[in-house]
């Protein structure tokens, strides 16, 4: 008597800047996330709780995570504490979830190339760390 196939469990995945960056640019390719290392993280269904999309597969689930811990950066919510972080939303929203390039997105902000790179890079650092924290 066979046994059904099952899927493996995944490795566990450490999350870091690399890959938090790398999901962040397929945002919205919901094909490359579901085989993305994040989409394995065991804590992303729980961060959908009350969004109505305790159904998703996991490239969907690992896209709605990462834009709401975009969105708890934005000023009517309590994690945002100072101007830096509201700039970190505008940067990751705008380059994001907004599809602009890094230029435009510079330019609104009027900000330095340099500056610009720089808040990215930190605001993607603070990403990673919110994510790390949800994964436990």
């Amino acid at each position: 008597m066979s046994t059904p196939a099952h899927n493996p469990p995944r490795p566990a995945t450490t999350v870091s800047y690399q890959l938090v960056e790398d999901a962040l640019e397929h945002l919205w390719d919901y094909a490359y996330l579901e085989t993305h290392p994040l989409s394995a993280l065991h804590r992303i269904p729980d961060s959908l709780e009350g969004t109505h999309a305790m159904h998703v597969g996991p490239g969907k689930a690992l896209n709605l995570c990462l834009q709401g811990i975009i969105k708890r950066l934005s000023p009517p919510h309590a994690v945002c504490r100072s101007v830096r972080e509201r700039r970190y939303f505008d940067i990751l929203h705008g380059c994001y979830v907004g599809r602009e390039t890094n230029k435009t997105v510079a330019w609104k902000l009027g900000m330095a190339d340099r500056t610009f790179y720089r808040r990215r890079r930190q605001a993607i650092e603070m990403i990673t760390q919110m994510l790390a924290d949800l994964h436990g």
